[in-house]
């Protein structure tokens, strides 16, 4: 049976100018160093050239080199010692991958929470595999590529503004029939102040001015209750 034979390689890769930005005007960098097999084989669409959904990734020790190859895909081998950004991303059973002078971000939001993120930040909150596409300019041989280019995309933010302000009035709509009349004054003081957060959400941080948070920073209230542990009947059962 074939094994993998391992590498350690030293990469530097593109950072977008900010996170989740989708421009590198300021030309800033990160390296890194992978750790995990020479070689991988990954499957693409025959149409688009981006990664099967399956992101079936082999390696030598799963016979990556003759699995075969569905109608309507290519298989791809790509070599870790020169292309380690994309082994990285396509998480070659990566042993560690490591970013040199990697930090953590805290950033004080305004309605004092904090948001945190490694910085710099790791391959795969770097680009986005789904939408990276290989170029097919490789050698190409029985349905299997060796070599060649791929185009990378930045990762892509996965939520917007308005997103929140529909998940916002969702929230408000399901929390109306929460407050009565003759409830205890202080727990429809609660729901009553959850409510108002929710209204106030969009100026709290910022929505349409210059000071705008961006929409994956947003942190929505906690509605009341949520953050209570249910109790297990096992730990306490009737006496």
């Amino acid at each position: 049976m074939p094994s993998n034979t391992n590498i350690t390689q030293t990469f530097t890769y593109d950072l977008p100018d900010d996170y989740l930005a989708q421009t590198n005007d300021d030309g800033r960098t990160a390296t890194a160093e992978y750790n995990g097999p020479d070689k991988i084989w990954v499957f693409i669409d025959r149409d688009t050239g981006r990664s099967d959904t399956s992101r079936l990734v082999l390696t030598e020790e799963e016979n990556g080199a003759d699995f075969p190859v569905p109608e309507d895909q290519y298989k791809v081998e790509i070599n870790c010692a020169t292309d380690p950004v994309l082994c990285s991303l396509f998480d070659a059973k990566v042993e560690w991958d490591t970013v040199q002078g990697q930090t953590n971000i805290v950033v004080n939001l305004p309605d004092g929470t904090t948001y945190e993120r490694p910085d710099p930040t790791d391959v795969d909150h770097t680009y986005e595999l789904d939408m990276c596409t290989y170029n097919m300019d490789g050698t190409l041989t029985d349905g299997k590529y060796v070599g060649g280019t791929w185009t990378m995309e930045w990762k892509q933010p996965w939520t917007s503004w308005e997103q929140l302000i529909t998940v916002r009035n969702n929230s408000l709509a399901g929390s109306d029939s929460k407050i009565a009349d003759d409830m205890p004054a202080a727990t429809k003081q609660v729901w009553l102040d959850y409510r108002q957060a929710l209204r106030d959400l969009p100026a709290t941080f910022g929505y349409g001015t210059d000071d705008e948070i961006p929409a994956y920073m947003v942190n929505f209230p906690v509605e009341p209750g949520a953050d209570i542990a249910p109790v297990d009947d096992d730990e306490n059962p009737p006496s």
